[in-house]
């Protein structure tokens, strides 16, 4: 489990629209396109992505944050192709967005009574540990500010198209926000809110605190991030 105790974790309210109006919104906007092939034949495909390394560190968090009974029932809900889809793509392949959304949707159901701050915990522990694996070099920065300045995107590390940008900076603080990937849940707001925690503190941060300031989700133009340490 992340240990949390010098960092704060801030999420934003609960969404204006009702549970049934944003889970209609989420379906609309991520359920898979269909195009016409040559023959005529519709086919499916996908237009945001994940890469496996996001199926991969969320299944690892949930081995020890569950039981082994609750592991099973939250990829029981999942489909035979989406579980397919988990236990075949390495780190670096490319996996439909929605195929994460339904494993943390599925998670979700298990730990949400239970630890309210999961998805943060999740998104911690995927920098800490997967991310470090992997992507050491673009996470270990001397300071904050070096990482919040390095050109290679860390975001595009996880997922497709979009990045996160800094809009804003000033002594201990910096404004990031998402352009050209559509969230589509919550779940991966906070799930970046613990990322973004994550990474400041491994670059040295002293006291982090991360607010998802603004979100789609709830009526505004864009998610954005608040990042402050000392």
């Amino acid at each position: 489990m992340i240990a949390m105790s010098d960092a704060t974790l801030q999420v934003a309210s609960a969404p204006v629209r009702g549970a049934g109006a944003l889970r209609a919104l989420v379906r609309r906007r991520h359920a898979v396109p269909m195009r016409s092939s040559p023959d005529g034949i519709a086919q499916e495909h996908a237009m945001f992505y994940a890469r496996g390394s996001t199926l991969h560190s969320t299944r690892e968090y949930l081995a020890h944050a569950l039981t082994a009974e609750a592991l099973d029932a939250v990829l029981a809900r999942l489909s035979s192709e989406d579980r397919l889809l988990m236990e075949t793509a390495s780190v670096t392949d490319d996996v439909p967005y929605h195929v994460a959304l339904n494993l943390w949707r599925s998670a979700d159901i298990e730990l949400a009574g239970t630890d309210p701050y999961w998805a943060e915990h999740a998104g911690a522990e995927a920098i800490r540990v997967r991310g470090m694996q992997l992507y050491a070099g673009l996470i270990q920065k001397p300071t904050p500010d070096e990482f919040l300045d390095q050109h290679i995107s860390l975001f595009q590390r996880y997922y497709r198209p979009g990045d996160i940008k800094v809009t804003a900076r000033t002594a201990g603080r910096a404004t990031v926000r998402l352009i050209g990937f559509e969230a589509g849940d919550r779940l991966f707001c906070r799930r970046l809110t613990g990322g973004w925690l994550a990474g400041i503190e491994i670059a040295g941060a002293r006291e982090p605190k991360v607010t998802h300031a603004r979100c789609v989700l709830e009526g505004d133009l864009f998610c954005e991030w608040d990042v402050r340490w000392k």
